[in-house]
């Protein structure tokens, strides 16, 4: 029984799914992929397969898995959603938005989808386009904190200094952000450009801590700054 168990690729997804929320995407990847070799009509191994791919940054794979979950599920806005990501990990804006935007016309009050529609435009260098997706998220689920630190970032683009720190500070608590050397960084920036040298200094020096060979030198703070 046991073995004809182990033969169906919804048991492999599952098994899949509980590694996967326990956060051991390599096991959960290894389940995904079992699930595909049993199944290969099975829409969901695919999609998971290639969402612990992105996770574990295997972004080209998760391209090809992305590709063929909406060909087994064309009609399901997940799918172009996952798609976009998986153009978007591979530097490909202009068919990260495409994806997106197929993925908004068929649920148009995903604030998800508009965030990340918001972050293929900013990508493209597309600021104008972009806001407008950062705005249409917020405005769907204002405290969503990818669409403000996404909005924060395109603050800090346009000098809009002040703009973005307030931003960022709805995000500074976030663990994601805690994390991110990237954040960090900017985070640093605005501080800098709004007259705050000290806040400034502690989080450039906390980027490189979180990534030793991350920007050097440090933005605006030279040697003599710190003496």
């Amino acid at each position: 029984f046991r073995r004809v168990l182990f033969r169906s690729p919804k048991v492999w997804n599952n098994l899949g799914c509980s590694y996967f929320q326990l956060k051991n995407y390599f096991p959960a990847f290894q389940a995904f992929k079992k699930s595909v070799e049993k199944g290969a009509a099975f829409y969901h191994a695919y999609y998971n397969q290639a969402l612990a791919s992105i996770l574990a940054g295997n972004y080209e794979e998760a391209l090809e898995d992305t590709r063929q979950a909406v060909q087994l599920a064309p009609s399901n806005p997940d799918a172009y959603n996952l798609l976009g990501l998986s153009y978007l990990f591979n530097q490909n804006y202009s068919r990260a938005s495409v994806a997106l935007a197929k993925a908004i016309q068929m649920d148009p009050n995903n604030s998800g989808y508009f965030n990340n529609l918001g972050r293929a435009q900013l990508g493209l260098g597309h600021l104008r386009e972009a806001e407008k997706a950062f705005q249409k998220a917020l405005l769907f689920q204002p405290d969503l904190k990818p669409a403000l630190w996404n909005m924060g970032d395109l603050k800090l683009r346009q000098e809009k200094y002040t703009d973005a720190l307030n931003l960022y500070q709805n995000v500074a608590d976030w663990e994601e952000a805690k994390d991110n050397p990237v954040f960090q960084y900017n985070l640093g920036v605005a501080y800098y450009k709004t007259g705050d040298r000290e806040n400034a200094g502690s989080l450039w020096e906390r980027a490189r801590g979180l990534d030793p060979q991350y920007l050097e030198p440090l933005y605006g703070l030279r040697s003599e700054e710190r003496r």
